[in-house]
């Protein structure tokens, strides 16, 4: 399959993205690296590990579960405070650059990674229906934004950036880097919470990480928002695949996918 003139201009744009972004160089020192897609889960993921973290070292859990109330116990690149007594955890939605693992800055510079991913048509519904109104454009014209459109937070070009990068990583560095899907969180929450906190050398009781999931359930995340932030949520029960991805807008999804896209992270992105 001979490469498009939109294929060669993605490509184009994503190495000079990649080599020009030295984000990652400031991750070394930290005992765990949460890297999220975007419309993936974070807030719900972080809260998790946050409630089981406040538990195991005793200290008052957040207020929220989103905005900041989280970053004393997960940081982020902008804001990396942690609470005393507390494991160095970081939490980005970063791509990371070429260099990342590479050269003299080889496996064991960084922390352990954990890179959470979800179907990018799931991606795609959940980020257009909390941002249409600000973007003001249909479905179809998000679904077939150009790369790198100014003013847009997450399209299909970002995620397949997101994807190839710390799939491209994961292969090169396999015991640093390990990933989790949101649909297999949603189905056995606790023991990939576990498996995502070991992967960082943090053991914490089975029964710690089940009052954490417990206590983050969709019922008791509603009432535990910022009102400050007021959180825009859609459910995967409201909507389906075929509201979105039928006939012309089905055929270009797949089309960019199969073009584009090398590490689908076991989603089958096929026909249908």
């Amino acid at each position: 399959m001979l490469p498009s003139m939109r294929d060669v201009k993605f490509q184009l744009h994503a190495w000079g993205k990649e080599l020009s972004n030295l984000y990652w160089l400031k991750f070394p020192g930290y005992q765990g690296h949460l890297a999220t897609g975007k419309n993936s889960g974070t807030h719900w993921v972080k809260y998790m590990i946050c409630l089981a973290l406040a538990e195991h070292y005793n200290i008052e859990p957040p207020e929220y579960f989103n905005a900041d109330a989280t970053n004393a116990f997960i940081g982020n690149p902008k804001n990396v405070r942690p609470l005393k007594g507390l494991p160095r955890l970081i939490s980005s939605h970063s791509i990371p650059g070429v260099g990342y693992g590479m050269g003299p800055l080889r496996p064991g510079t960084y922390p352990p990674v954990m890179v959470l991913v979800r179907d990018l048509r799931d991606v795609l519904i959940s980020h257009y229906e909390k941002w249409k109104d600000t973007y003001e454009i249909s479905w179809p014209e998000y679904l077939r934004l150009p790369w790198g459109k100014k003013g847009i937070r997450c399209d299909i070009w970002w995620y397949i950036r997101f994807l190839n990068r710390w799939g491209d990583c994961a292969n090169r560095m396999p015991n640093e880097i390990a990933s989790v899907r949101y649909e297999d969180l949603r189905s056995n929450s606790a023991a990939n919470i576990e498996c995502i906190l070991r992967h960082f050398d943090l053991r914490i009781s089975h029964d710690v990480i089940a009052r954490a999931v417990g206590a983050a359930s969709k019922d008791a995340m509603s009432l535990k928002s910022d009102p400050d932030f007021p959180e825009r949520i859609v459910r995967r029960e409201e909507v389906t695949w075929a509201d979105y991805f039928s006939g012309d807008d089905g055929a270009h999804f797949r089309d960019v996918v199969r073009r584009n896209l090398r590490h689908s992270f076991g989603y089958d992105y096929g026909e249908g």
